[in-house]
């Protein structure tokens, strides 16, 4: 019985020590990664609500401003735009079912096959694709993949991965056969408001260029904007796919343009908008373009002083120059922002892939900036001194300036992220920079 006994105790002592190890392992795991997280927010800094009050920019708490957030929802806004474009390929919304939209990706809930093929077939008759024998399409994944393969610009997931091939037409649009033109005017002494949206299923390569009136015949229209718009189409019957609306809104003297294009097949068609400000015209209240695909928006304005400018893209690059006004706004989801900017109160310039490279010109002492790029660099330039804060979450940023890097005055900061302080004088303009997952860097010049 004893050596029973002192079996049976060596086991629970084997037990009990084993036991103990676990839990030594385990506290000692669970406190290690409590000190990793804890060392990371004190580092990079924890925002408890950011992704609530500021975060589709994903902003520090040193960041947050009115600016920044009018800024966080202006992107927002552009986001939105870019998801209605995608709904041919979405998945189904019941919220959408008693809608006329037949670019809505439909649902099919049908028991019987040979009426479940009817609707698939119908669906595919309706998009346009060749379907010789009802056999040829069985399924809607097949349908969605032969919509993705007509959709001219799809975003990155939906894009098929395959090689390129040679016979694939590119949409250069000096290389397009067929064009067409048109033409609207407006009077800028009646509407002070200029509203321009353009979306839809254009192809890849389109340009929009916003500058003054040089040519004699240009010139001589002394109180019009106008706006020129080149279709160039690989067949013919592809402009009836794309409609130009206007609405005068006399309340507000505002001029609102929607260009929008649904053609379905991989031919191109592609467009180039010239916005042209008459000669005259010294200040503008209100501007506002937005365009879900373009290469590139381009143009100089230097002789035009706006209250409010805005300019946001889906995908493409921004490349302004001397656009001087009290509130300037431009974003681009995918893309670069390029160009000088000659703000007066508030400038806001973001991207969410890509990259923001500008260079700012404060008009006034009292100027609020806020630069961002969440997924690349942040580069800015700054005419003169002023106050920064400058944060890049997962990395230093870095302060230089071309004049005397002793003007430089950095303000102590727990946290190696963050940047704030003033060059040259402390009651200048406040410049904000950004960045999620790349660097910042701020020049002063």
């Amino acid at each position: 019985m004893k050596k029973e006994q002192r079996e049976h105790y060596g086991v629970n002592q084997y037990s009990r020590t084993l036991l103990t190890r676990c839990i030594s392992t385990f506290v000692v795991l669970t406190t290690l990664l409590l000190l990793v997280h804890i060392s990371l927010f004190y580092e990079y800094g924890f925002n408890k609500d950011g992704r609530q009050c500021h975060g589709y920019l994903d902003y520090p708490n040193e960041i947050t401003s009115k600016d920044a957030i009018e800024l966080s929802q202006f992107m927002h806004s552009l986001s939105q735009t870019w998801q209605n474009d995608k709904k041919i390929y979405s998945t189904f919304n019941k919220g959408f079912e008693e809608s006329n939209d037949k670019y809505w990706t439909k649902e099919i809930d049908i028991k019987n096959q040979y009426k479940r093929n009817q609707v698939i077939q119908g669906i595919a008759k309706e998009f346009g694709l060749e379907t010789d024998r009802l056999s040829d399409i069985l399924t809607i994944d097949k349908i969605k993949t032969n919509i993705r393969n007509k959709i001219a610009f799809p975003p990155e997931y939906l894009k098929l991965k395959r090689p390129k091939r040679s016979q694939v037409p590119q949409c250069d649009m000096t290389k397009l056969q067929h064009h067409k033109s048109i033409s609207v005017s407006f009077s800028f002494l009646k509407f002070k408001t200029m509203r321009i949206k353009l979306d839809g299923l254009f192809s890849d390569g389109g340009k929009i260029n916003v500058r003054m009136a040089t040519t004699e015949n240009e010139q001589m229209v002394k109180n019009n904007i106008r706006l020129n718009l080149t279709l160039y189409a690989q067949t013919d019957d592809l402009f009836n796919t794309v409609s130009l609306s206007r609405i005068e809104d006399k309340e507000t003297s505002a001029e609102n343009i929607h260009i929008n294009s649904r053609h379905t097949t991989a031919a191109c068609l592609v467009y180039h908008l010239d916005i042209i400000f008459p000669t005259n015209l010294a200040s503008y209240q209100s501007f506002q373009l937005e365009a879900n695909h373009a290469n590139r928006v381009s143009g100089d304005l230097e002789s035009i002083v706006f209250k409010s400018f805005s300019v946001g893209l889906g995908r493409g690059a921004i490349d302004l120059k001397n656009i001087k006004g009290n509130n300037i706004i431009v974003g681009t989801l995918n893309g670069i922002i390029l160009g000088n900017y000659l703000p007066i109160e508030k400038f806001g310039a973001a991207a969410i892939q890509g990259a923001t490279m500008i260079k700012i010109s404060p008009q006034s002492a009292n100027l609020k900036s806020t630069v961002v790029t969440l997924d690349g660099p942040v580069k800015v330039i700054v005419k003169e001194g002023g106050r920064f804060k400058a944060h890049c979450w997962l990395c230093v940023p870095v302060i230089e300036s071309t004049l005397d890097p002793k003007l430089i005055h950095l303000s102590l900061s727990r946290r190696k992220s963050v940047k704030t302080g003033y060059f040259n004088q402390s009651k200048g303009a406040q410049t904000n920079l950004h960045s999620r997952y790349g660097e910042v860097r701020l020049i002063y010049s």
